[in-house]
């Protein structure tokens, strides 16, 4: 999942091959192509770096999949919405690089980010691509002004990000 993905909801898949096994390579012709494709496009990078990653071509350049249900943050979004649109997903779903990711185990997270508060923070403090919004995780979500809130407030803050969710399933275009 990227940014238009999220945003657009659009599938997309790729191979996640964290614990590839040298057998399962052996019995899939057009998996080891696949492998291989990557090392030789690697191995003609001009960056040093890139070309180290052919070693393991099997995997990510960059692998930092949260561990729990975690919420799924665009990069940039359209100046004209009204909420910033983001979506809580299961560890098994891969973020790409045009995204941010924040592990968040009961919905709170998903409550605040889903608010009209928090649209207005990042339309006051984030940055911008154009006229898009473009979220930082440093300059907006650090900076953010979040009170520790007692149980009942936190009950009331992912219950109205359920409200969130059970309104987008009405509307599902």
């Amino acid at each position: 999942v990227g940014a238009r993905e999220l945003l657009h909801d659009v599938d997309r898949w790729c191979l996640w091959l964290e614990e590839l096994e040298a057998s399962d390579l052996q019995r899939s012709s057009k998996l080891k192509t696949r492998i291989e494709a990557v090392r030789e496009f690697r191995l003609s990078s001009k960056k040093k770096a890139t070309r180290d990653l052919a070693a393991t071509p099997h995997l990510f350049a960059e692998r930092r999949q949260p561990t729990m249900p975690y919420l799924c943050i665009p990069s940039v979004v359209s100046e004209t919405r009204k909420f910033f649109t983001t979506r809580r997903l299961p560890v098994d779903t891969i973020s790409s690089n045009l995204v941010f990711t924040a592990e968040d185990a009961d919905g709170y997270l998903f409550g605040i980010v889903s608010s009209s508060m928090f649209i207005t923070w990042q339309k006051a403090i984030g940055g911008r691509l154009e006229s898009r919004l473009r979220f930082s995780n440093t300059v907006v979500w650090n900076n953010l002004p979040l009170p520790v809130v007692n149980d009942q407030v936190r009950k009331d803050i992912i219950a109205a990000g359920d409200g969130v969710v059970d309104a987008r399933n009405l509307h599902p275009e």
